[in-house]
């Protein structure tokens, strides 16, 4: 019994070469290019020699705009932690707890009022403006620290560590937020009329 077996549509691949213009059966490479989080890796447009150097750099684009947001985050919180440990003294186990507990709570209470308890979907910027805006990164961790250190001075011990981690991290990612409207603005002045958001 023949069993008919269904087929999906063709893919067409695009073609490795293409002829030249004036006929000669020369073949000319089409530029290759992978792009990877919106950086682009080339390889048939950049010469030989060149093309390990651009990709370098291309992967040091992609590794500082991909991670600048979480290390700023990061170099805040630690900042943060050091700073409540002087100014409200060493945290028992539950402290700690609530410090990190208290730091994941401001980016809950933030993704929730922006995307109107999680019905709305949440819109992106521009990797050129994510770029410029997180270069000021170090205004969003002193901004986040002095509220670290304002928390330690003004409630007792027990409540610090709990407010002086929510405070910190509520305070970087609104200033981090003025930072990136700062920046588009800045791109569009610059003649970027898509550095606004980016579909996505």
């Amino acid at each position: 019994m023949a069993v008919a077996v269904r087929r999906g549509p063709r893919v067409r691949r695009p073609p490795l070469h293409r002829r030249t213009p004036n006929g000669s059966g020369s073949a000319s490479a089409v530029p290759s290019r992978l792009s990877v989080g919106g950086t682009s890796f080339y390889g048939g447009d950049v010469s030989p020699e060149e093309r390990p150097a651009h990709n370098a750099r291309a992967g040091l684009q992609t590794a500082v705009v991909d991670n600048s947001t979480a290390f700023g985050f990061s170099v805040t919180m630690t900042a943060s932690y050091g700073a409540l440990n002087q100014v409200a003294g060493s945290p028992s186990l539950l402290d700690i707890a609530l410090f990190a507990v208290c730091a994941a709570g401001a980016f809950t209470v933030l993704q929730a009022v922006t995307t109107r308890a999680f019905r709305r979907r949440p819109s992106t910027v521009a990797r050129e403006v994510i770029m410029l805006g997180t270069a000021l990164d170090m205004v969003s961790v002193v901004l986040g620290l002095g509220a670290a250190i304002a928390a330690g001075l003004l409630f007792p011990a027990h409540v610090a560590w709990s407010a002086g981690a929510f405070s910190a991290a509520l305070v970087f990612a609104l200033s981090q937020a003025l930072e990136l409207m700062i920046a588009a603005r800045l791109e569009r002045r610059w003649g970027d009329s898509d550095a606004a958001t980016d579909p996505p």
